[in-house]
């Protein structure tokens, strides 16, 4: 579920958006629409889709020297929308439906793997 591994089922499916259904293990999945659930229930404040914004805009660490232009934001910001995640329970597939968008478990992976070692 890390977005820090190149070969995660996450990463594959980011990588993937815009262009082609990823297939993810049945956890994966379950986690996913539980996110969309949320996503719905909170009216797009709680949102996985963020992904698109922590490679350019969420990382401000040592490396970082200056603030982001203003269209980068922009263009990382319009991808942020939990409605453009496509789920086909059928297959275990999952579709980002904009190239660019990228899904992340920060907001919800921590409690999901707390409440799975309880």
């Amino acid at each position: 579920m890390t977005t820090f591994s190149d070969d995660s089922q996450t990463n594959r499916v980011n990588g993937k958006a815009g262009i082609e259904p990823v297939y993810v293990d049945p956890e994966v999945f379950d986690l996913i629409q539980r996110s969309l659930k949320i996503s719905a229930l909170t009216q797009g404040a709680f949102d996985i889709t963020y992904g698109s914004i922590d490679t350019c805009l969420w990382n401000f660490d040592t490396k970082m020297t200056s603030l982001p232009h203003v269209e980068d934001v922009e263009n990382a910001v319009r991808l942020i929308n939990y409605k453009n995640v496509c789920l086909d329970s059928e297959s275990g597939m999952v579709f980002l439906k904009e190239k660019g968008m990228r899904i992340g478990f920060g907001g919800i992976g921590k409690g999901y793997a707390a409440d799975r070692a309880k």
